[in-house]
C-alpha cells in the first residue's frame, strides 16, 4: 500500500494485572504481528517497523508475560472527527524547525454515546451478575 492510502485504525486496550488474566502483552503482541501477516506483507513490515522504533522487537514478547485481563477495547477509526494532527491542523504546515511533534488522545472525546467510559466503582454487567472492575 502506498503512503497516504488505505485508512487508519486505532485499537485501544484497557488491561489491568489480573493473576488469572488469559493474556499478556506477549500473547496481545503475537495476535498483533498474526493479524498484520494475514493482512499482506507490507502490513505485517510495517507493524515490525513501528513496534521496533517503540522498543519492542519481537525478540522481547516472553518480557511481557504478566497474566492480564482486558477489560475494555475499542477500534476507533481515525479520520474527520477523530482528535488528531494532520498538515492541515497548521494551516501552511507546522512552524518553521518543527521537526516532530507528539502527543496523546484522550480517546473519551471520541466515545459514541450510550457507551460511558469504564471507570473505578462502574458497575458492569454480565453474564446476569455485577461485579466491579479491579483497578490499582
Amino acid at each position: 500500500m502506498a503512503a497516504g492510502t488505505g485508512e487508519l485504525y486505532l485499537l485501544s486496550l484497557w488491561a489491568v494485572p489480573d493473576p488469572l488474566g488469559t493474556a499478556g502483552l506477549d500473547i496481545l503482541l503475537g495476535r498483533a504481528r498474526a493479524a498484520a501477516v494475514a493482512a499482506g506483507s507490507n502490513c505485517a513490515a510495517l507493524l515490525a517497523d513501528r513496534l521496533g522504533a517503540a522498543g519492542v522487537p519481537p525478540t522481547d514478547d516472553a518480557r511481557y508475560g504478566e497474566p492480564l485481563r482486558v477489560g475494555l477495547q475499542e477500534l476507533y477509526r481515525v479520520g474527520p472527527g477523530f482528535p488528531r494532527l494532520v498538515p492541515a491542523s497548521f494551516g501552511g504546515g507546522p512552524p518553521a524547525g518543527v521537526v516532530d511533534v507528539a502527543y496523546s488522545v484522550d480517546t473519551s472525546a471520541c466515545r459514541r454515546p450510550g457507551r460511558p467510559r469504564l471507570r473505578r466503582g462502574h458497575r458492569t454487567r454480565r453474564s446476569g451478575r455485577h461485579r466491579r472492575p479491579a483497578l490499582r
